[in-house]
């Protein structure tokens, strides 16, 4: 047990030291290109999750790769990121009409 101690406290400082940053945005007119700065409390290497919902009429393109075909959107995904903050971007590509909520979470 005596050995397990330092592991624990090291374990608690790290997920206790760490603040994730959450929220959300909403793009109502999906037919412009939008860039969002997400302010992040980390100072490393990190991982943003991404969880995309609403409706458009066409592809789309949301954090420069991820296409989003037209029609009902509901879906979540993740990946890692290299700077303090966060840009994420969408572009229009094809979509005219509709809306999308994008809620994001750095842990």
């Amino acid at each position: 047990m005596n050995r397990m101690k330092p592991v624990i406290i090291s374990l608690f400082i790290l997920l206790t030291g760490c603040k994730s940053t959450k929220g959300d945005f909403v793009i109502s007119d999906v037919s412009k290109d939008t860039v969002v700065l997400i302010k992040t409390n980390s100072n490393d290497n990190t991982t943003v999750i991404l969880s995309i919902t609403g409706q458009v009429d066409d592809t789309c393109i949301v954090g420069h790769w991820i296409k989003i075909p037209g029609g009902n959107i509901d879906t979540t995904v993740q990946h890692d990121f290299y700077n303090k903050d966060y840009l994420l971007k969408y572009e229009s590509y094809k979509a005219s009409n509709g809306s999308i909520k994008i809620n994001y979470h750095i842990p």
